[in-house]
């Protein structure tokens, strides 16, 4: 794996760690909002299984998806419009059948700018 492509797995968990921050309004030890969750779960799927503790690459996953689908859940209990309701209620089927990290990515792109006014 290049430098490259290091430094892109590094903000997309980035990514993952400030849409549940800011789903629960928390630090990242909270609701699994830290970084290495989702970082972890690339490397496992990249078969960098680097400490012999952690889970397979597929209960990783379930994991993470549990953590995304969760704040999603935090985020529909807020004051939503009809529209930003109906692309997180989309987002979270899409959490439900995603299959790696990279399809989680795009929830989370897309999540983050539906919450852009969460921040």
């Amino acid at each position: 794996m290049s430098e490259n492509d290091e430094r892109k797995n590094y903000l997309n968990a980035t990514m993952y760690e400030i849409f549940i921050c800011r789903a629960f309004k928390c630090n990242n030890s909270k609701n699994g909002a830290h970084l290495s969750n989702m970082k972890n779960l690339i490397d496992a799927e990249n078969g960098k299984l680097w400490v012999s503790h952690l889970p397979s690459a597929s209960a990783q996953l379930i994991t993470v998806k549990k953590y995304i689908s969760n704040a999603i859940d935090e985020f529909l209990k807020k004051r939503l419009s009809n529209a930003e309701r109906e692309n997180l209620l989309k987002l979270k089927h899409i959490v439900e059948l995603a299959t790696s990290s990279s399809q989680l990515f795009q929830v989370i792109d897309e999540g983050l700018e539906i919450t852009d006014r969460f921040k």
